[in-house]
């Protein structure tokens, strides 16, 4: 879990100001066969400004439902693994 406390400001952000990366990720991991994974990934914020919307519920609808299916999928595939005894 990644909490994050933002403090107020006199002014507006600019357009630049906006974006920030808040967090970086690295994983690396072993195979029992030799194979080495490794990942790595970056959390990207946007900030927005009091009298601004946020744009894009279609796009984040889709997105979870992306990684629902995502996860439905990995879930699948670990159970067929493990049914093989193949882990």
């Amino acid at each position: 879990m990644l909490e994050l406390q933002v403090g107020s400001l006199k002014r507006n952000l600019k357009d630049y100001e906006k974006n920030a990366k808040v967090a970086v990720a690295s994983a690396s991991l072993t195979a029992m066969d030799g194979t080495v994974y490794k990942f790595n990934c970056d959390m990207n914020v946007t900030l927005l400004n009091p009298n601004e919307k946020a744009v894009g519920k279609e796009d984040w609808e889709i997105g979870k439902h992306y990684f629902r299916v995502k996860t439905a999928e990995a879930i699948e595939e670990a159970q067929k693994l493990a049914d093989g005894e193949n882990h």
